[in-house]
């Protein structure tokens, strides 16, 4: 088993969407107030097109964008972690569109929760520092 490197001091928090995002209340307001919290602890933020998008039908954006957002973060962004700042059951339909093999290559750690499990499992074989659920206290 391989383990992932902490998230280091000044490191990078890239949020991503990939079901349902931070468009509305309360969601919004919780997601803005933890990058606050964030930068003030010295954290710089990377946020993903569909974190506030909610031009999709019961997630983010369409599928398609969706699951670019997905392979972009992995593959070419530098984060140091990367969160998804909501669940959402209907990630499923993104699937088709993840670029697996791309994601094979990535050593990000990365913390999702809810009801992404239709990625979650085929991650967990794949990238060895992807963790469901996390709980982090300041």
């Amino acid at each position: 088993m391989r383990y992932p490197n902490s998230l280091p001091q000044n490191g990078t928090i890239g949020c991503i969407a990939p079901s349902f995002a931070c468009n509305i209340e309360p969601y919004r307001s919780a997601f803005e107030n933890a990058q606050k919290t964030w930068k003030e602890m010295g954290y710089k933020i990377l946020t993903g097109p569909n974190c506030y998008e909610g031009s999709g039908i019961g997630i983010s954006n369409t599928p398609e964008l969706c699951a670019a957002e997905v392979n972009h973060f992995f593959a070419e962004e530098d984060c140091d972690v990367i969160l998804s700042c909501g669940g959402g059951e209907l990630m499923c339909e993104t699937l088709d569109h993840i670029d697996f093999e791309r994601l094979k290559k990535a050593d990000t750690l990365c913390f999702v929760f809810s009801w992404i499990i239709s990625i979650i499992f085929p991650l967990s074989f794949i990238i060895p520092s992807f963790i469901d659920c996390v709980s982090v206290k300041r």
